[in-house]
């Protein structure tokens, strides 16, 4: 179950949005370069690129939030990026695509991690 709770509680995930340099040692680029990165399953933080243009429904200039937030979620499951580009954990998605839906490749690493039962 996912609840909304105020910056300084406590949580067990944090999804934020930054610009450039926030603190974490990975600043973000601006525009059309770095979307989102994660922490380990242990932290639990994941940001967003606050200059990017996103969007629900994507047009062709604008980046799918929720296909991004996926992917930063298997991030925070432990999933690294494959080489397998119908993938979620596929590293880039291009503008106005959406990756919605596991693909087998996601759902086998997860297994692979969490075990299939």
């Amino acid at each position: 179950t996912f609840e909304a709770v105020s910056e300084g509680s406590e949580s067990n995930l944090v999804f934020a949005f930054y610009e450039g340099d926030h603190g974490d040692g990975e600043p973000f680029d601006g525009p059309g370069g770095i979307l989102g990165h994660s922490f380990s399953p242990t932290d639990g933080r994941s940001h967003f690129d606050g200059d990017e243009n996103w969007s629900e429904n994507p047009g062709p200039d604008e980046t799918d939030l929720p296909s991004v937030v996926l992917h930063e979620i298997g991030h925070l499951l432990g999933l690294a990026h494959t080489s397998d580009p119908s993938a979620v954990m596929y590293p880039s998605i291009g503008p106005g695509m959406e990756k919605r839906a596991l693909q087998e490749d996601d759902i086998q690493g997860i297994q692979a991690l969490y075990g299939s039962t």
